[in-house]
């Protein structure tokens, strides 16, 4: 079969990109997109969302994130109910930080200041910093797996009641000079 991708790369910026009332500020990813997501060298800044305060993704695609700055974005969304927020980013899919990628300063009223994913892996030296939850997973909620190595980091993460820094449901692996303070 052939194989597409959709990539956004090289200095491109999203900014107050807003959707008070759904979801994905910045960006949805459609549930028949291409098999290779990524970004690399992005800069995103004030994004928000109901549920995936730049991005939100519906599938189970995987997405990469390498060299990617994003500040101050927050997910609103208030339902008891559903497992929806990620201030940052909310996805079905495998989220890999990459790199020199740094999350800061992001929100989510209830799950997951920063990332809220199945699976999310941090490598290289991509950090997550200042973000907050009101429940659950100040930094990361991964709901199956989350890995954490080389010199990646989560710091300065609050959550409302547990997983300051990460809430893991399942497989949870720190290693190298990985750091959770």
């Amino acid at each position: 079969g052939e194989s597409s991708s959709l990539s956004a790369l090289d200095g491109t910026i999203f900014s107050q990109c807003t959707s008070p009332q759904a979801n994905g500020g910045g960006v949805i990813v459609a549930d028949d997109a291409t098999p290779t997501i990524r970004f690399k060298d992005v800069s995103v800044y004030d994004c928000a969302a109901r549920s995936g305060g730049f991005l939100y993704n519906p599938s189970f695609q995987s997405i990469q994130f390498e060299n990617v700055r994003i500040e101050r974005c927050q997910a609103t969304a208030l339902n008891a109910f559903d497992i929806e927020g990620g201030g940052a980013i909310f996805s079905n899919g495998r989220i890999d930080l990459l790199g020199t990628t740094v999350i800061s300063d992001c929100s989510a009223a209830q799950l997951a200041g920063a990332v809220l994913a199945p699976f999310v892996n941090m490598l290289g030296q991509s950090r997550v910093e200042n973000c907050v939850a009101g429940l659950y997973g100040g930094g990361i909620l991964a709901l199956l797996s989350a890995v954490i190595s080389d010199n990646a980091s989560i710091t300065e993460c609050i959550a409302g009641e547990s997983g300051g820094c990460l809430f893991s449901f399942a497989h949870l692996e720190i290693s190298g000079e990985s750091q959770l303070d």
